[in-house]
């Protein structure tokens, strides 16, 4: 079916528009939780990409993604899943996997249920064998989220923090490879892995702007905290009190360093 004429393309948020661009050109896209398959549909448009997966573990996100891509006659490049997860997606079939708008932990759980399954493929075990390149924008959990793919074959090559609507969103771009390897720049430093893993070894490494803006806004909302737990007492308090101490002084450190750039 060719795709309809329209007289505009469907408008993308800061933060979806970033994911979009993260797409390496010409590869075809499987999209995870797609809800109204806006960058499949945006990525077609434009002729970045040939075909796309609009994957979606509800019924009715899939039905407004089918409507959206039927909108754009778009139904001859994309391919509908009803799917939790990973688990509708075949081994080969996506050069490109993308999975947002869901908290970290329940990506990590995604990966462990789908990307590593043997297929039964003879040559092909399993979608992180297959697929080139995977990308993330977890909501919640970014250092669990970083140490899970340090630990289990997956190297960070791009990260990019943005600020929208006064919320702070973390996109990730990885490949199969040394999980070890983004975290060479940020020891050369001195910045201890939990703290890369906290913050990013590729927005450290880079100085990244955004990631000083976060970190500022970051001190300030702990030392709010930590003011309100001025009057209180007993040793879950003193706890805690001694873990804002640590994280503040370690925040602070590296708001210097990442000041040395604009210098």
């Amino acid at each position: 079916m060719a795709e309809k004429e329209t007289t505009a393309h469907p408008r993308l948020s800061a933060r979806l528009s970033a994911l979009a661009n993260m797409v390496t050109p010409g590869h075809r896209l499987a999209d995870i939780g797609t809800d109204h398959a806006l960058i499949p549909v945006s990525l077609l448009l434009k002729q970045r990409i040939p075909f796309a997966y609009a994957c979606d573990i509800g019924a009715g996100p899939l039905a407004r993604a089918e409507a959206h891509i039927h909108a754009y006659g778009l139904e001859a490049r994309t391919a509908l899943r009803l799917s939790d997860g990973l688990k509708g997606l075949r081994p080969g079939e996506a050069d490109t996997v993308l999975i947002s708008g869901m908290g970290g932990e329940l990506m990590i759980r995604i990966l462990e249920e789908g990307a590593f399954k043997r297929s039964g493929f003879p040559k092909l075990q399993s979608l992180y064998d297959s697929a080139n390149e995977w990308i993330f924008s977890p909501h919640t959990a970014w250092a669990l989220f970083r140490v899970y793919l340090k630990t289990h074959g997956f190297c960070i090559q791009r990260e990019q923090l943005l600020c929208e609507e006064d919320k702070y969103y973390l996109i990730l771009k990885a490949v199969r490879g040394n999980g070890e390897k983004p975290y060479l720049a940020t020891r050369k430093y001195g910045i201890p892995d939990a703290v890369a893993e906290r913050f990013g070894p590729v927005l450290l490494a880079e100085r990244d702007p955004v990631l000083l803006r976060f970190i500022t806004h970051e001190i300030k909302k702990e030392n709010t905290i930590l003011t309100q737990l001025g009057t209180a007492f007993g040793p879950a308090v003193s706890h805690k009190q001694k873990k804002l101490v640590q994280s503040i002084t370690a925040m602070e450190r590296l708001s210097t360093f990442l000041q040395m750039a604009e210098a």
